[in-house]
């Protein structure tokens, strides 16, 4: 038996959404305040959105992806933007992904916590959302 491209898009784009959606329960469960008072299909493309995001800075596994999200949903989606994230971010080499995760928790002061959510820019959102429309 052989699996063709298309069926393999159709496999693909099935587990795109299931993982989307456990990540809109995740932040359901743990994080209700990051998606209070928005609507459903924009929670979906602002997730979507975010993931791809995180793709970008290398992240494949699901538990790095979902904090990547957790933390951009908390702080803004700019938030990678603020030097002390973007130098966290950008280690890579030898460190697994979710040491990368691990490691913003670690390197990351309090203070840049703080700073990067005032760095927030709300307008952000809609370039994350488009991200998430493709």
């Amino acid at each position: 038996m052989q699996i063709r491209d298309s069926q393999m898009k159709v496999f693909q784009t099935e587990a795109e959404r299931n993982f989307i959606e456990r990540v809109i329960q995740f932040l359901r469960e743990r994080h209700p305040d990051t998606i209070e008072g928005l609507a459903e299909d924009v929670i979906r493309r602002r997730v979507a959105g975010a993931v791809s995001k995180a793709k970008s800075y290398g992240f494949t596994w699901e538990s790095a992806l979902v904090g990547f999200v957790a933390i951009l949903f908390a702080l803004g989606p700019n938030f990678d933007q603020h030097p002390a994230f973007q130098s966290a971010l950008s280690k890579t080499g030898n460190t697994d992904e979710n040491e990368r995760i691990r490691g913003i928790y670690r390197s990351v002061t309090n203070q840049e916590w703080e700073e990067a959510r005032e760095f927030s820019d709300d307008s952000a959102w809609t370039a994350i959302e488009e991200q998430g429309m493709q």
